[in-house]
């Protein structure tokens, strides 16, 4: 019997739109299909929260005109990565059995398209120039810096856009699920903090799906709305959807599933959002839940959005922290239960040792006569109660009964 090779697998597909949205979320083990030239880290991130089992890039994941950070990050999860397929596998219809050869990818019918196998050592060598862009990149980001910062001047500063929260989060903590969230590690503290403290959940995108992995619930989600399922969109109290324009992401949707939301014009990114929307609306802190990144994965991102996340953790210094650094400082607290039990415990060593003092024993011998055989006769042996009185207590129990004969 033959085996199937490693590198042959089959598992269904999906096809993303121009903008890289799925028209809905893909289950776990999706083949995710995209046109994504340069793909970077943010995008990388977004199609790691479906847990694909592969990604097939119509372009190519690297062409050198960019730092392209994203193939990297899909293989340093363990997903395959085929790009350079061509536009042919864009027109596979969603749900489509694919087979996965090597680099080939074919159908019932036939072969589909072939590509480049991405491995480890190709995403390396696509980065050998990736110094050389990051300084030129990061050159742009400075040219470009004032008149990001004019055009969102009025959002950032001001607050002038963002919507009225329907939840309460005057002094509270706010936790943000960002795309690139991974909560896994730090189940365990994070839910302790979350049971402790009722933090107000945002999440950004996918982000949502970072918090189902914990088994966390958002409050308010921020972003597409095609980015998460459409049960979650109506068990959140709000949904903040921002869009560079006047054409609203995903309207149509919203309204079949009769959700309402707020809009907020703006180039941002949806956690910049997330996070002038928590502040504008009195959190005390802003936790952002998102994975570190390098100074290459910071720039490796459209101007705007990189300009954004500067001047939004500059208008936030005083209460933006870190997910990491919020649970380096966070102690549990003890429960009620615990709590209750160790009061127990300590009332009964107290008093257990009240009794066996010279004071104790004098009052039980006076007021408690009839307490201590009864405990003795439950808990006790009847060797230590007769130590207790201090003597045996057979010939005790002769006498009596030689009293009652000669009565």
């Amino acid at each position: 019997m033959t085996t199937a090779s490693p590198q042959s697998f089959s598992a269904r597909a999906q096809v993303a739109d121009r903008h890289g949205r799925f028209l809905q979320a893909p289950p776990p083990g999706t083949i995710l299909i995209v046109d994504a030239p340069d793909l970077d880290f943010e995008a990388a991130h977004t199609l790691l929260s479906y847990n694909p089992r592969a990604v097939l890039n119509a372009a190519k994941g690297s062409t050198g005109r960019a730092l392209a950070t994203g193939t990297a990050a899909l293989l340093d999860r363990g997903v395959t990565v085929i790009d350079d397929l061509g536009n042919d596998i864009l027109d596979v219809r969603d749900g489509a059995v694919l087979d996965i050869t090597d680099a080939d990818v074919s159908t019932k019918e036939g072969l589909l398209a072939s590509g480049r196998r991405v491995s480890t050592r190709d995403a390396n060598e696509d980065a050998t120039g990736v110094q050389e862009r990051l300084v030129s990149k990061v050159g742009a980001y400075a040219l470009s810096a004032s008149r990001d910062f004019a055009s969102e001047q009025p959002l950032i500063v001001d607050g002038v856009g963002l919507p009225s929260s329907r939840v309460k989060m005057e002094g509270r903590i706010v936790l943000i699920a960002t795309p690139t969230s991974d909560l896994t590690a730090q189940k365990t503290p994070l839910r302790q903090f979350v049971g402790d403290h009722n933090p107000v959940i945002i999440a950004v995108g996918t982000g949502a799906n970072a918090l189902a992995q914990v088994g966390l619930k958002p409050t308010v989600l921020v972003g597409d709305p095609r980015d998460v399922e459409a049960r979650l969109l109506k068990k959140v109290r709000q949904v903040v959807v921002p869009s560079a324009d006047e054409v609203i992401p995903a309207r149509e949707m919203l309204k079949r599933h009769s959700v309402d939301f707020d809009a907020v014009l703006t180039g941002l990114s949806g956690t910049d959002v997330a996070m002038l929307f928590a502040a504008s609306n009195g959190a005390a802190a802003v936790v952002d839940c998102s994975a570190p990144r390098t100074l290459t994965q910071f720039i490796d991102r459209s101007g705007l959005e990189t300009t954004g996340s500067v001047l939004v953790a500059a208008q936030l210094r005083d209460r933006l922290l870190s997910l990491d650094a919020l649970l380096a400082v966070y102690r549990p607290r003890l429960s009620g239960w615990w709590l209750a039990l160790l009061l127990v415990a300590a009332l009964a060593a107290a008093v257990a040792a009240f009794l066996f003092t010279p004071l104790g024993s004098g009052l039980f011998g006076v007021a408690g006569a009839g307490v201590l055989p009864m405990l003795g006769r439950s808990f006790l042996s009847p060797r230590v109660m007769a130590g207790l009185h201090g003597h045996d207590s057979q010939p005790q129990i002769t006498k009596v009964t030689a009293r009652k004969v000669r009565s």
